[in-house]
């Protein structure tokens, strides 16, 4: 079977993967490039290579250097097929990272690149799960993998699968002992003479029982080859055999009480066993050659899935709490906990930027507003660290169960971020002083039984407007004065949620459940007078909405309102209460053919970058269209690009950087668009990317920070003319070739830049850079 090289590899060898603090690091890219912020707290499962540890963190892979302690990574930015890891082993044979994941899929990383191997995840015959559950390296040819439907044989040298023996019970581990294979299943220990031709059918594998020196009736904790020696985990008792069919205990090793073995390893000098209970305790031995016992582990494990022995005989363990564990000298001497700087989880559901900080809410509620479980908290994000106000690390906001944070806002005037909890009410956090305060029935008007906020967004008054889910009076206002204000809208359903305010003042307000709606509100001149309040109620019967589902709402550059639909976006570009407001959904040429605007997509996310254009993110990837939505400038999916899942929850433009924050369900990204958010006029800081332009660059000259639209003209430095266009919002894009299709000679060239109608206007810019020659 042919194998399959990734198409958009960037640093991917096993030398030089990507540092951390280079891949978060927030400098200018190049357009259409990516950044990739994974959660880097936790080890999946680790192997290990003769230079470095290697630990999943589901996500993505961390190289640890063995020597120095030098952290790399590696994840669909740089070029992985998928997202979820399952299991990873190191074939220091070959010098090659193996990555399986949760669909089946395998990716085998080598100093040339990435192949894919996806004939698993695509094999139409294989009915059911198509887990990877172990890889077991043999030598240098060959390597098996065992699987929920049986056992793969792979070659290693052609990067090719010889052939599957299909088995009636998942197949949890295989190894090979001599000339035996040893299966672990959920029935017992079952095996064969590699060589028997008819290995094929699982019929003819020998369950051992007593009669191989087992019990007759047992179940397998755990199986591992150290030498030439297997060892199998039975019934939390240890037993070793020479050939893979008999088998004796090993005395005196025996699992602590309440605890039962939970992985056995052997690629160190000692054979590790680690145990766990049902709580958050671990326990680990050592077993040496002859057999002695030794206590390892120093402390350094809580729910460890898996252990490894270095060259150093320090452990190395993939726990499911927090932090890279391993010890610091030898088995058992010292712990070390390394948590590496990065959000605290994958879930987000809303994101708010200010002065260069971004905030991620972690989540809470459903794109129905059906009540999650997310205690995952904040993340905050600024210049290259994070911060995560998350209860784990914050003692009073563990006390206070305040969590499920699904809408964030930041006040515009004061160092505040606003967070509604959709379970507690609300609470702010000044970011500054790092004080909290929480809002519920005690100092707000909420409803004690069902305190769920779904939203919070301010106004241009700096007054905070908020969606209580559920109670009797659901929105709540918070002026700039600190007085509270409720509203009772005369609608039936009170599951109400997110929030966009137009340029009248307008709240657009998502009424959630099936069939859903929009409610429009404004409290009129005076908000403690509810005699001007104004209520207008959208939905299929009164609108051009013809979906039943209501999911997201945002208000462009133009003060047009997009509310998206499971039925795609409809469009108001009127009052809303004037009876004529109805809104509309706009018809688009695609492939020659006249249909309505991703009337088949469901809009869970829309935004607009520095251009208006509008990005809308769906189960099926980004759309991203014009500015009238007319046309479609990209369509940004899972198959075409590093974005790591197609159901992409929440969308926020940086004007300042033209940075997209990308929340799909697998975790948080930035694209850089090819635009820059702006006013009329040109920022103080108007600049181009890349300069100087070095020989080999192929991507595109940006000219960054200027006025909404402006007029540029790019000239050689004798001011020959080599090329015009125009801004979207504030950067300009250029290829490097003039009209001609030629490109640019090496020298320097002048960018003269206006947003008014004339060059010689006091608001026009010169810049300049340089184009290196080869």
């Amino acid at each position: 079977m042919p194998i399959k090289k990734n198409n958009f590899i960037l640093f991917v060898c096993i030398g030089i993967l990507i540092s951390i603090s280079d891949l978060n690091a927030q400098l200018p890219i190049k357009t259409g490039e990516w950044i990739t912020y994974l959660p880097q707290r936790e080890g999946n499962w680790v192997t290990q290579s003769k230079e470095k540890i290697y630990y999943s963190t589901t996500r993505s892979i961390l190289g640890i250097q063995k020597s120095g302690g030098g952290v790399t990574e590696i994840s669909r930015q740089d070029g992985l097929s998928e997202t979820l890891i399952e299991k990873i082993a190191f074939d220091n044979f070959n010098d090659q990272l193996i990555i399986a994941y949760q669909n089946g899929d395998i990716d085998v990383v080598t100093k040339e690149g990435i192949i894919n191997l996806p004939f698993i995840k695509e094999n139409r015959t294989i009915t059911g799960l198509k887990n990877i559950n172990d890889i077991s390296i043999v030598n240098q040819n060959f390597a098996y993998l065992s699987t929920s439907f049986g056992i793969i044989e792979w070659d290693l040298k052609k990067q090719e699968f010889r052939s599957t023996i299909f088995s009636n019970t998942p197949i949890i581990s295989v190894k090979l002992i001599k000339n035996t294979l040893v299966a672990s299943t959920e029935d017992g220990l079952y095996a064969i003479n590699k060589d028997d031709v008819l290995k094929v059918n699982f019929n003819r594998w020998q369950l051992l029982d007593g009669r191989n020196g087992l019990k007759a009736l047992y179940t397998v904790n755990a199986i591992a080859t150290k030498g030439d020696k297997i060892f199998a985990g039975i019934d939390n008792e240890i037993y070793e055999s020479n050939d893979g069919i008999f088998f004796t205990k090993i005395p005196n090793l025996i699992a602590p009480n309440g605890f039962t073995i939970k992985y056995i390893s052997g690629e160190g000098k000692h054979l590790i066993v680690g145990y766990r209970d049902k709580g958050n305790s671990a326990s680990t031995f050592a077993l040496t050659d002859d057999n002695k016992i030794l206590p390892a582990g120093g402390g350094c494990s809580n729910r460890a899935k898996y252990g490894i022995e270095d060259e150093q005989s320090r452990l190395w363990f993939a726990d499911e709490w927090r932090a890279i564990r391993h010890t610091a000298r030898g088995l058992n001497e010292g712990c070390t906990f390394t948590e590496y700087p990065s959000p605290f989880s994958h879930t987000t559901s809303d994101i708010a930027i200010k002065k260069g900080k971004v905030f991620f809410a972690s989540g809470g509620a459903s794109e129905d507003l059906a009540l999650l479980s997310i205690r995952s908290g904040i993340y905050i994000y600024d210049s290259n660290k994070w911060e995560n106000l998350v209860g784990a690390f914050n003692p009073e906001l563990e006390r206070s169960d305040y969590h499920n944070f699904f809408g964030i806002d930041v006040h515009p005037e004061k160092n505040e971020l606003y967070a509604a909890s959709y379970f507690s009410g609300i609470m702010k956090y000044d970011y500054i002083t790092k004080k909290l305060t929480f809002y519920n029935r005690t100092n707000a008007p909420l409803n004690g039984s069902v305190p769920w906020v779904a939203d919070v967004k301010f106004d241009k008054n700096a007054t905070l407007w908020a969606t209580h889910t559920n109670a009797e009076r659901p929105i709540i206002a918070l002026t700039k004065d600190s007085t509270w204000f409720t509203f009772k809208p005369p609608i039936v359903s009170t599951k109400i949620g997110r929030i966009a305010i137009d340029q009248r003042g307008n709240k657009w307000i998502q009424v959630a459940g099936n069939p859903g709606g929009v409610l429009v509100f404004n409290e009129g001149e005076k908000i403690q007078d509810p005699t001007d309040d104004k209520y207008k109620y959208f939905d299929l019967n009164n609108s051009e909405i013809t979906g039943n589902k209501i999911y997201s709402i945002k208000v462009d550059l133009e003060g047009r309102v997009w509310v998206g639909t499971n039925q795609g976006p409809v469009i108001f570009d009127c009052n809303p209460f004037e009876d004529r407001c109805k809104g509309t959904i706009r018809k688009v040429v695609q492939d020659g053919v006249v249909g309505l605007l991703l009337s088949n997509e469901e809009v869970l996310s829309i935004e607009v970058d520095g251009g208006n254009r509008k990005w809308f993110g769906t189960r099926n990837g980004i759309f991203v269209q014009s500015a009238d939505g007319s046309e479609q400038i990209l369509h940004i999916t899972k198959e075409n690009s590093p974005l790591l899942d197609n159901q992409v929850y929440t969308l926020k433009f940086d004007g300042t950087t033209g940075l997209m924050y990308v929340g799909s369900i697998q975790g948080i990204q930035a694209y850089q668009t090819e635009t820059f958010g702006s006013l009329k006029t040109h920022s103080s800081n108007v600049y181009t990317f890349p300069n100087p332009v070095r020989p080999g660059y192929e991507g595109t000259i940006s000219i960054r920070g200027l006025g909404r639209d402006a007029t540029v003209k790019i000239t050689d430095i004798n001011g020959v003319l080599v090329y015009q266009t125009k801004a979207l919002g504030g950067q300009a894009n250029w290829d490097g070739r003039d009209y001609a299709g030629r490109k640019a000679a090496p020298g320097v060239y002048l960018v003269f830049s206006t947003s008014q109608l004339s060059f010689e206007s006091s608001e026009s810019y010169v810049s300049k850079f340089l184009i290196v020659g080869d």
